[in-house]
């Protein structure tokens, strides 16, 4: 895509991943037409060159119908849209590794001391 402008409302969505991340607060979107809430950690490029998060789904529906088990899942940004920020806030989960072995280029990374967890 160079040379192109991303659209208004992926704008959005990034605007809202990247806040979300750095406020550690809960975001929720429409992912491949089904409604999905996620503890977000981690936004970037992944080996593929694709932007996606890595986020823990803990509400909505997915395809799997394993929505909401506290797995870490990787979304696509194209995929994405409507998402929304929300005032709950969540702890740097335990299973928590910064450095994502498929995430390669990380844009916006949740930031913990791993000495003192919050």
């Amino acid at each position: 895509m160079p040379g192109e402008q991303p659209s208004e409302e992926v704008k959005a969505v990034v605007d809202a991943i990247a806040h979300a991340i750095v406020q550690r607060r809960h975001l929720s979107f429409m992912y491949k037409d089904r409604y999905r809430r996620v503890m977000p950690l981690v936004f970037g490029r992944s080996k593929d060159g694709q932007w996606r998060l890595r986020a823990i789904q803990i509400g909505g529906t997915s395809e799997s119908g394993k929505a909401g088990d506290a797995r870490q899942r990787i979304f696509n940004l194209t995929s994405m849209s409507e998402a929304k920020v929300h005032d709950t806030t969540f702890k740097v989960p335990r299973q928590f590794e910064p450095d994502d072995p498929f995430i390669t280029e990380p844009e916006v990374l949740l930031e913990f001391d791993p000495k003192h967890p919050a």
